[in-house]
């Protein structure tokens, strides 16, 4: 059963809505349907992954349902279905395992360590380390009653319920020949996640953040969460409520921020260390709203199929973008603008700052309108999709009228900003639009 939408309430922050709930629960039943696919796979062949699998299966409740949303999860459905099903497929032993600590149950499974010699408990904030010697290793694996007790050669260790759950709340510990230890926490269950078999397998270029790097990224984060929590609350409790993990990426380049989302991760904001708390803000602002029209795919598909091969130009990149680029570029830039728009209003930013955030508004109002166009000349909608599309139309309008006493100066630097953007990379053969680089 398809949930009913409501285009607007898509385009800007809409809090925990009953429509945001309805698309997460479809999100939720999209995963299960997965899993099942996959245990009549695993049967015969993998004996414990199957038996995870029935786990997960057997009872639904709300931690099993948070669980199936996790993107740890969204990646390892990806990964088991793929070409290479057997590569990450006992990673399901750890998220098995992590539900049966919370709900207090008895499972016994047979697990493996990955290659840095850890045992995530996907789905949650802890995982056991042990010596490099036994990367790779096999053990056996028992919850009961909250806690774990893992047997592998030569070794016995257990994790008392009590333990885990100091260690989930932020204390590490040792435990025989193992340390248990927790990701860091920004905000409302948001983890930072650098070392995990299922993250580092998808993300490149992960900052392990040594030394003083992890205080240093934290920092600004902590302080861009404040802000947009003060400047548009719905959007923060979406982004909070969707997001359950960010992972730094090392910026080698220098440049200000390199940041990324993935469709098959959802869920998670990969993003690099930056000082400015503004420079954060604007990044996790944009990733969100990337994720969040991933999980809207699971109720509508906005564009109709059969689009994925044409490629238009982007008024943000050097290289063309299909459709679905455009449409995501647009609709995280209204809400980054929106938001520094929100900034500017209450006199939040001074001197040169101000300055610059003026700039970035308009040139941003700019390129939404580039690509809107594009969106309206080539794409083909669903009834939905076009209700969305007519709608960041009418919000672009209220920006540009929000806009309106900005220096003219600023707006037409940028303006001809864009435009030689476009002069020098928009493809030809797309007449609709003018200018000159479409010839």
């Amino acid at each position: 059963m398809r949930a009913k939408l409501t285009a607007r309430r898509w385009i800007y922050g809409g809090g925990l809505s009953p429509e945001w709930r309805a698309v997460a629960r479809l999100r939720s039943a999209e995963a299960l349907s997965r899993l099942s696919a996959l245990r009549a796979k695993a049967r015969g062949r993998n004996g414990d992954g199957a038996e995870a699998i029935g786990y997960l299966l057997s009872k639904d409740d709300p931690r099993r349902e948070r669980l199936l949303v996790h993107p740890a999860f969204d990646y390892w459905l990806w990964a088991a279905s793929g070409r290479e099903p057997e590569r990450l497929f006992d990673c399901v032993q750890g998220f098995a395992a992590w539900l049966a600590c919370l709900r207090g149950e008895s499972l016994k499974l047979g697990a493996r360590l990955d290659a840095q010699a850890r045992l995530n408990l996907y789905g949650g904030p802890v995982f056991l380390s042990f010596p490099r010697r036994r990367a790779g290793q096999s053990l056996r694996l028992s919850a009961q009653d909250g806690g774990l007790r893992l047997s592998l050669s030569g070794a016995e260790v257990v994790v008392a319920k009590k333990l885990l759950l100091r260690a989930a709340g932020g204390g590490a510990a040792a435990v025989g020949e193992a340390r248990l230890g927790r990701n860091p926490e920004l905000a409302g269950g948001l983890m930072v996640e650098r070392s995990s078999r299922l993250v580092l397998d998808l993300v490149r270029q992960v900052d392990p953040l040594a030394g003083r790097g992890l205080p240093r990224f934290l920092g600004p984060l902590e302080e861009a969460l404040r802000d947009i929590r003060e400047i548009d609350p719905p959007l923060c409790e979406e982004l909070l409520d969707a997001v359950r993990m960010i992972v730094p990426l090392r910026n080698p380049d220098g440049h200000d921020s390199v940041s990324s989302s993935f469709g098959n991760l959802r869920g998670a904001i990969c993003l690099s260390a930056s000082r400015d708390p503004l420079l954060q803000a604007e990044t996790l602002i944009h990733e969100f709203c990337h994720q969040k029209l991933y999980r809207l795919l699971a109720a509508d598909p906005v564009l109709r199929p059969g689009q994925g091969g044409k490629v238009f130009y982007s008024p943000w990149r050097r290289d063309p973008r299909r459709l679905w680029g455009a449409l995501l570029g647009a609709h995280a830039f209204l809400n980054v603008a929106r938001y520094l728009l929100g900034l500017l209003e209450r006199d939040r930013l001074r001197g040169e700052r101000r300055e610059k955030a003026t700039g970035a508004v308009a040139l941003r109002l700019f390129q939404i309108e580039d690509a809107l166009r594009t969106l309206q000349f080539y794409g083909v909608f669903t009834e939905f999709g076009a209700e969305l599309l007519d709608g960041m139309w009418r919000e672009l309008g209220l920006l540009w009228h929000a806009a309106q006493w900005f220096d003219p100066e600023i707006v037409e630097v940028q303006r001809q900003r864009c435009a030689e953007h476009r002069a020098k990379h928009a493809l030809g053969a797309t007449g609709c639009h003018g200018g000159g680089g479409d010839g």
